[in-house]
């Protein structure tokens, strides 16, 4: 891909974005396809339910039920967070508390108004301060001020209007500041290219001595024409999210957006960074006002805001989706969405979770209940991950989660499908759960698991065309389990499932493999990469984007017709996908 270069002029920029349209239109109808794929895995009702990752606590061999927060009742007021360790629930409380539910004040801690505050000499600290012990002083975190007796933030990113004075922000990638940009947002934006990113280190608290932080942020593209909202990248720490989405992102005028994005642990501690870009957006971005602002909204790590939805707030809900009274777990409230039938909208609900980077293999949690024939999509940051299907009773089901949440503070979304009838959940959080494999990129790679939790978001339409996964033998590589795709006048059958690219390993890159084969007019096609087919199986291998190495992918599986056609008909299996690195495949 081209690259601006430094100091580059705002009419110069926008002959480069011109070069890239082509480009540009084939990225977005490549999301348009991955997202109706996504969406109709969950309003289909012919969607495939078959996946990994569901957790039955009846299942043979399965481990031993944890009791769980919900089930032990536990509250751990304001000043803590219960988590699920070892089998048993305990409250982790704050520094400067203690007790069962975190309602006494630990030693050296005396109580000021609400809080909890240290005993320094003859007085207390404010909040986000700490004795010295030696200088008998109080000292305020690292970011925090001392202003009239109380720790005010002050800190966050160097040069959040972006003025290149003074000099922190970093951007290798070809970005280049120019003052000709003052008008586009507030203050002088930073352009740089498709691929690129920039960075700021600096220093931020530890979660503990710290309250909740949000990234806020205003951009646009470099196309200045364009009316979708920009997709981009946040990198904090050592942890990436894709396309921030959700009620956080809304227009300030034509063009210019405004994201507010919480902060996972990832992002705090010594030396931390901040990274902005990405490569969903071929266009490239101004950014500007990139601050991060007290949020108390944003959960604590391991926690999902209002899980239990018997709070006011922390979800927003379209039409057909709510918390109701009564419907949840022993009558408490819970979130209901309701399928209207074959023409409904998709009914959402949407909420904050945050993942502890500690945590080895992280997992949703939730109780849900829906008939028989209803599905559920699980969506974080905007996207299915995961697909629940109806057992005609309450279960308590198990989403794991890929490597690239850990340390994240993300959003958490549930989407009905259009049967008519209500799916209820309850009792959201987020859990170490044994079940879940350990550092999986991708699972349910050979199509043979049977559990309720779908990972595979399949596509159907009316036309015939489909996208499937079966456990029939008859046309599977290996063992029972394959995908079916059936070619038809559109020729978009397809599969999806959320991955995490593989890390090089020395000069070999990220790739995917797997066994393929069909009798068709058409072609399959790997993410951007068709490939032709015979009768009988073959391996076949795609290079991954290296610079989404250790990062979120949402890897497609599907059909695509020959060249100058329009559809295609007949089959093709996919058998036994896998991620790995090979030589043949770039590193960086």
């Amino acid at each position: 891909m081209s690259r601006f270069p430094r100091n580059v002029s705002a009419a110069r920029a926008a002959a480069t974005n011109d070069r890239l349209s082509t480009m540009a239109l084939r990225m977005r109808r490549s999301r348009q396809l991955a997202a109706m794929v996504l969406v109709a895995g969950v309003l289909g009702g012919c969607a495939s339910l078959l996946g990994i990752d569901a957790y039955d606590p009846g299942a043979s061999g399965a481990p031993d039920a944890a009791p769980g927060c919900a089930l032990a009742g536990m509250s751990c007021g304001t000043a803590g967070r219960c988590l699920e360790e070892g089998g048993r629930a305990r409250c982790v409380c704050d520094r400067g508390y203690a007790g069962d539910a975190c309602e006494q004040c630990a030693a050296g801690f005396d109580r000021s108004g609400m809080v909890c505050a240290e005993r320094c000499g003859s007085g207390t600290c404010p909040a986000h301060a700490s004795c010295d012990a030696a200088a008998r002083a109080c000292l305020c975190a690292v970011g925090y001020a001392l202003e009239n007796g109380t720790c005010v933030w002050r800190g966050g990113p160097s040069d959040p209007g972006f003025t290149g004075s003074p000099p922190a922000w970093q951007y290798p990638d070809g970005g280049a500041f120019d003052a000709a940009l003052d008008a586009t947002l507030v203050s002088p934006g930073l352009l740089f290219a498709p691929t690129g990113f920039v960075v700021q280190t600096f220093d931020m608290p530890t979660v503990e001595e710290s309250e909740p932080f949000a990234l806020d942020l205003a951009l646009r593209t470099a196309c200045s024409s364009c009316a979708y909202a920009p997709e981009f990248e946040v990198g904090t720490g050592r942890a990436f999210t894709s396309s921030p989405s959700g009620p956080a992102r809304t227009t300030t005028a034509p063009g210019i957006w405004r994201q507010r994005l919480c902060l996972g642990d990832a992002a705090y501690g010594r030396a931390t960074t901040l990274a902005l870009g990405g490569t969903l957006e071929p266009y490239g971005f101004f950014f500007d006002d990139a601050v991060y602002v007290p949020d108390p909204s944003c959960p604590r790590p391991g926690q999902v805001g209002n899980g239990d939805f018997e709070q006011p707030g922390g979800w927003v809900a379209t039409a057909g989706a709510g918390v109701v009274p009564l419907v949840g777990s022993k009558g408490t409230r819970g979130a209901q969405l309701v399928g209207s039938g074959a023409d409904c909208n998709l009914q959402t609900i949407t909420g904050k979770l945050s993942v502890p980077s500690a945590m080895t293999r992280p997992a949703l949690q939730l109780a849900a209940l829906g008939a028989v024939g209803k599905s559920l999509g699980v969506l974080l940051n905007g996207v299915v991950v995961a697909a629940v299907a109806g057992a005609g009773s309450e279960n308590t089901e198990t989403v794991c989660l890929r490597p690239w949440t850990r340390g994240l503070s993300t959003t958490i979304g549930f989407a009905s499908d259009c049967q008519p009838g209500s799916f209820i959940v309850d009792d959201v959080r987020v859990v170490d759960h044994p079940s879940c494999p350990l550092d999986a990129l991708l699972v349910d790679g050979d199509f043979e698991s049977t559990n309720r939790v779908s990972v595979w978001s399949t596509y159907s339409d009316s036309n015939g065309g489909r996208g499937n996964v079966r456990h029939d033998g008859f046309d599977a590589h290996a063992g029972l389990g394959y995908l079916k795709l059936v070619g038809d006048n559109l020729c978009i059958a397809a599969v999806v499932q959320d991955v995490q690219v593989p890390i090089a390993v020395g000069a070999a890159g990220p790739a995917v493999t797997f066994w393929a084969k069909g009798n068709t007019t058409g072609r399959i096609q790997v993410l951007d990469t068709p490939l032709g087919v015979t009768s009988a199986y073959a391996p076949y291998k795609v290079c991954l984007p290296p610079d989404r190495a250790g990062r979120r992918l949402q890897l497609s599986v599907g059909m695509r017709p020959q060249d100058g056609q329009v559809g295609c008909t007949g089959d093709v299996f996919v058998d036994d996908v896998a991620l790995t690195t090979d030589a043949a495949c770039p590193a960086r």
